[in-house]
């Protein structure tokens, strides 16, 4: 048709310097394949998420002769991504709020993530992983670690919610002992 893909109005405004670096790339040899994902319009005005799979063909001297394009529509995927993004930020804003923690426990990996700083929330030093729960188990005073390993390995077991008590190893700023309650689920 004589046309290039900015003479047709789907490629949004705020998306063409991306479109016309993947353009160039593919004419200049630098990526003869790739992979973007942009948002367009749709012929009724609304929004469509398209992942495009891209490939070039060039000939002896260099230029393109073709482009291969397939799009995949990822709207509902961007949407779903969207909305876990906006919940998780609204989870940390209530934990911030509360001046509580979250953490997840991989049991395969035996590695934890959570939703704060775990040096900082417990007025740890930083720089060990806490992620590796033994590094973990700094955070709470040494008399009281048999308990919470006895509720961790009960709720894992038993599948019965963990709750426990502990006391910090490293002290509040009055010098008071400092105590954190814990509850948790196994999924």
């Amino acid at each position: 048709t004589g046309k290039g893909m900015f003479d047709f109005p789907f490629v949004l405004e705020e998306n063409r310097a991306l479109a016309e670096r993947v353009r160039d790339d593919l004419a200049s040899g630098q990526n003869s394949r790739g992979v973007v994902t942009l948002s367009h319009h749709t012929k009724s005005g609304g929004i469509v998420w398209c992942e495009w799979h891209l490939s070039a063909l060039y000939d002896d001297a260099g230029q393109v002769t073709s482009v291969l394009s397939l799009a995949l529509d990822v709207t509902d995927r961007r949407t779903a991504a969207d909305a876990l993004a906006l919940s998780e930020a609204r989870v940390r804003a209530a934990l911030d709020g509360a001046n509580m923690l979250a953490r997840d426990l991989d049991l395969v990996a035996n590695r934890w993530r959570t939703t704060a700083d775990f040096a900082d929330f417990h007025g740890l030093e930083r720089g060990p992983d806490y992620t590796n729960p033994e590094l973990a188990l700094r955070a709470i005073h040494p008399d009281d670690v048999p308990a919470v390993l006895a509720g961790r390995r009960r709720a894992i077991e038993t599948d019965e919610p963990m709750r426990y008590v502990f006391r910090s190893r490293v002290p509040a700023a009055d010098g008071h002992p400092r105590w954190f309650s814990t509850r948790g689920q196994v999924i």
